[in-house]
């Protein structure tokens, strides 16, 4: 079995001092579009919706991007699919999902 880890944020924790790092921000939105939508497409798939340790993994790293991406459309829960995932798992069986998604 694999652990399940908190993965870092290559931009803002493994950098000593991250706000002495230049970020190209128009590169860094297409980036963050992309794996959205990335990110969309695995949370519709069935296979994903039976794996507990992927759900739980999956929204520590939605809590990362919902840092780093400010797209008002991206942070609206009413319209987000991703933030319609998310609270969706607060009503989830798997208790450390119901953990990650608070």
């Amino acid at each position: 079995m694999y652990a399940i880890t908190n993965p870092k944020c290559q931009l803002c924790e493994d950098i000593p001092n991250p706000e002495q790092v230049e970020r190209d921000e128009s590169k860094c939105q297409e980036i963050s579009v992309e794996a959205i939508q990335i990110f969309g497409n695995l949370i519709k798939s069935a296979a994903f919706g039976t794996a507990k340790r992927p759900r739980v993994l999956a929204m520590l790293m939605l809590k990362k991007f919902a840092v780093h991406y400010e797209d008002p459309e991206f942070l609206d829960l009413e319209k987000s699919l991703l933030g319609q995932w998310c609270l969706g798992s607060l009503k989830s069986s798997v208790r450390e999902l119901r953990i990650a998604a608070g």
